[in-house]
């Protein structure tokens, strides 16, 4: 252990430290990453329940109870930077030791790993978890497979426990990487130190899955969803995990922001296996294949066979086993083993500068800020109780409704306080009903057969298409419901309802009505479980309740979305009136 801590390795480490807190002194002017990329909420047993703000990932989560002892309580950003500063000084030690690289080269090599951690994940801890003490694993591995005596095994196990309680329900993943490789490095060593070493890695993170319990699951209701539907045949869930009775990861955003990185890392490293550019081969290989693995998640494996019998079997026995998707976790542990494995040429730095430039052309981070994305309505404001039913908002920010808060808007809470409305059939009132396209088909909604449609015609949508009431006399309305009969997937891709007070129904004035509300992306109609967390029902389903009824004589509802698959249908046209 003498030769790892020299006065000089000691010096360097000093100035990773104080390098990394500059870093993160400027955080909010260069990198603009100041919310973290995950809301929690802090149970009295020390956990936390935890949802990602990029893929919706629900999960419960604790900080190191060891760091926890020692630190004062740490905001996200200060966490980010004590486990930052353990994974660089690791990275900078491996690299000088043991692939004997100048101290210069291996001090650039690990500080700037942080800054393209930053640039492609934000702060995110879940993802930067695995990561921390690998390099302190190899080194407590390689170490304790040379001496085999008792401070180097020491060591990995202090190590161990430290990747198991900072990674939680992630640190199976560390443990397989290093255990790949040291099989390469224990052949000519001790059969009984290489069983021990194996034991370790792998039972301590699998024993310590065993207490790691699962987060609260809302009783949904089995037809609604909670993520958008990508449209690939199968039902949407984590990889790997447990199967909750609607889908939680939103895999559209995982394809997004990972399928083009996964391909140049790929891509990156076939070239770098044929022209050899690698100090350990093996380690290279590891690297390559996490890449593949996750471009295949991202791209080519769907949610019909998504659910491997043994992984799911093996998950319901471990429960609270990989909530998270694992493509993304895949592409973080890729990027340390390149780092760790290849040599340090133009190769590697092409492949680095690329990947970055991609990342920051695309703008989308793995882990978002704690704004929404689309938020048209508000921004998330401070969380506070809300005293009148009894629940906190805190609870339904955190937790797999986050995902249709984050799209729809914080404003969409409201629906749940909104005055009790009856169903009305359009037939019931003296109305007007006129149309974008194919006003001889209007008939069909006064019949209620859900056979008979009205139907914007070509068998598209191109966001234009609008159906028009004007009532006899103002009304005081709190909604829209329109059927689709048998023609399920006739729904519309985006929806947007405004009213007028007085008007002459002609289309001139349609500029001049007032938002009720509006669905950029329609889902399905929002409902709400007995304790208020929302969900969206079959997107089949279009019923719209306004956020307080409005008193109008018109009433226009317009269809925003595109698909050239699909005509918008309606097969019975309905008011929700105050009872």
């Amino acid at each position: 252990m003498k030769r790892y801590l020299t006065y000089s390795n000691i010096s360097f480490l000093a100035l990773i430290i104080l390098m990394n807190y500059g870093l993160f002194l400027l955080l909010p002017n260069v990198f603009l990453v100041d919310s973290p990329g995950f809301l929690f909420a802090r149970l009295p047993d020390g956990w936390f329940n935890l949802v990602d703000t990029g893929s919706n990932a629900y999960l419960k989560w604790r900080v190191d109870p060891f760091l926890s002892k020692f630190l004062p309580p740490l905001s996200t950003k200060q966490l980010f930077f004590v486990l930052s500063a353990i994974l660089e000084s690791g990275l900078f030690l491996f690299l000088t030791i043991h692939l004997g690289e100048n101290r210069i080269y291996s001090l650039f090599a690990s500080s700037i790993f942080t800054p393209i951690f930053l640039a492609i994940f934000g702060l995110n801890t879940i993802i930067f978890a695995p990561l921390v003490w690998l390099p302190w694993l190899f080194i407590c591995a390689q170490a304790y497979g040379e001496k085999g005596s008792l401070l180097p095994f020491l060591c990995l196990l202090f190590v161990s426990i430290r990747s198991i309680q900072t990674a939680n329900f992630l640190s199976i993943f560390p443990s397989i990487a290093v255990l790949l490789v040291l099989s390469q490095k224990h052949n000519s060593t001790s059969p009984f130190r290489a069983y021990v070493t194996a034991s370790l890695l792998i039972l301590l993170p699998l024993l310590s899955l065993l207490s790691i319990p699962t987060p609260y699951f809302p009783s949904y209701a089995d037809t609604g969803h909670l993520v958008p539907d990508d449209t690939v045949a199968g039902h949407i869930r984590p990889l790997w995990g447990p199967g909750y009775n609607l889908p939680v990861i939103d895999r559209i955003f995982i394809r997004k922001v990972a399928l083009i990185p996964s391909l140049v890392l790929t891509l990156f490293g076939a070239i770098g296996m044929q022209l050899k550019c690698y100090r350990l081969p093996y380690l290279f290989k590891v690297s390559f294949i996490l890449s593949v693995l996750t471009l295949l998640l991202t791209s080519a494996v769907p949610e019909s066979v998504s659910q491997i019998s043994p992984l799911a079997a093996l998950s319901r026995l471990v429960p609270g086993l990989f909530l998270l998707s694992p493509a993304l976790v895949f592409m973080a542990l890729s990027l340390v083993l390149y780092a760790l494995s290849a040599k340090p040429n133009l190769f590697v730095a092409g492949a680095t500068v690329i990947s970055v430039a991609i990342w920051a052309i695309l703008g989308e981070r793995v882990s978002l800020p704690l704004t929404a994305r689309e938020n048209r309505h508000a921004p998330f404001i401070s969380l506070s109780r809300d005293v009148k039913n009894r629940y906190s908002l805190e609870d339904i920010l955190v937790s797999p409704s986050y995902n249709l808060i984050h799209r729809e808007g914080y404003n969409i809470l409201k629906l749940r306080h909104i005055p009790p409305l009856k169903r009305v059939h359009i037939s019931k009132f003296k109305a007007l009903v006129t149309a974008s396209n194919r006003p001889d088909l209007l008939i069909n909604l006064w019949d209620r057969n859900p056979a008979t449609r009205w139907k914007s015609g070509g068998a598209k949508q191109t966001g234009n298409e609008w159906i028009h009431i004007k009532l006899k006399e103002p009304q005081k309305i709190g909604g829209v419901a329109l059927k689709t009969g048998n023609f399920h997937s006739d729904f519309p891709r985006g929806l947007r309802i405004s009213y007028k007070e007085d008007c002459s129904g002609d289309k001139s004035e349609f500029a001049h009505y007032k938002e009720a509300i509006e669905f950029k992306d329609w889902e399905g109609s929002i409902k709400f479980t007995k304790k208020g967390y929302p969900y969206y029902t079959p997107p089949a389903v279009v019923a719209v309740k306004f956020y307080a009824p409005v008193t109008t004589s018109c009433i226009l509802i317009e269809q925003t979305g595109h698909t050239n698959r699909y005509d918008w249908s309606v097969t019975g046209l309905y008011l929700f009136i105050p009872k």
